[in-house]
C-alpha cells in the first residue's frame, strides 16, 4: 500500500487543484475511493482483467469513456488539461484532440495524476448534490456508493467497506 498522507498531499490534492476541483470534500472522497477501490494498491481489478476497474482508482474504461464524451463539456477547464498534460504528448496522430481506448487504459492505469483527476470528475459529472461535510465519512461512503459503485453484483462492496478502509 501507498502511504496515505503522502497519496493526499502530492497526488490526490495538487490533481484536484490543478482541474479546480479541490474541496475538502472532494479530497477526502477521492482518497477514501482510492483506499476503499484498491488499498493503494491494486492496478487491475483482479476478478474481471479485461473490463474490469484500472489503476488505483479502479476506473472501468467504459466509465472513462461515457465521461469524455457524453459527460464532461467540451470546454471545461479539467477537459483541456488533461489534453494537454496527459493526451496531447501521447499521441503522434492528425488528430490529438480524441481519447483512444488504449491511451485510456495506459493513462488510467499507469499515471496517478490522471486516475485522481478522472475520480474526482466521476463524481463532478454526477447530478446527485456533492456532500458538504468533509468529515461526514458515512455521507461519503453512501456518495460514493451511489455514484462510483452502484453495482448491484454480489460481489459488490458496500458503504460500510469505504468508512472501515477510511477510518483504518
Amino acid at each position: 500500500m501507498l502511504n496515505i498522507s503522502q497519496v493526499r498531499k502530492y497526488i490526490v490534492k495538487p490533481s484536484l487543484e490543478a482541474i479546480d476541483l479541490y474541496s475538502p470534500v472532494a479530497e477526502n472522497l477521492v482518497v477514501g475511493t482510492g483506499l476503499v477501490e484498491s488499498d493503494f494498491y491494486s492496478i487491475r481489478q483482479n476478478n474481471i482483467p479485461e473490463t474490469g476497474g484500472l489503476g488505483i482508482f479502479q476506473m472501468e474504461i467504459a466509465t472513462a469513456e461515457w465521461m469524455w464524451f457524453e459527460k464532461l463539456p467540451k470546454r471545461h477547464k479539467a477537459r483541456q488539461i488533461l489534453i494537454m498534460n496527459f493526451l496531447f504528448p501521447w499521441i503522434n496522430d492528425p488528430n490529438p484532440f480524441v481519447f483512444k481506448t488504449n491511451d485510456l487504459k495506459n493513462l488510467l492505469t499507469g499515471n496517478l495524476f490522471f486516475g485522481a483527476m478522472m475520480c474526482r470528475m466521476r463524481y463532478y459529472v454526477s447530478s446527485i448534490p456533492f456532500p458538504k461535510d468533509p468529515n461526514d465519512i458515512k455521507t461519503l461512503s453512501l456518495y460514493w456508493k451511489k455514484i462510483y459503485n452502484a453495482s448491484t453484483s454480489p460481489n459488490a462492496r458496500p458503504a460500510s467497506d469505504f468508512v472501515k478502509k477510511y477510518n483504518g
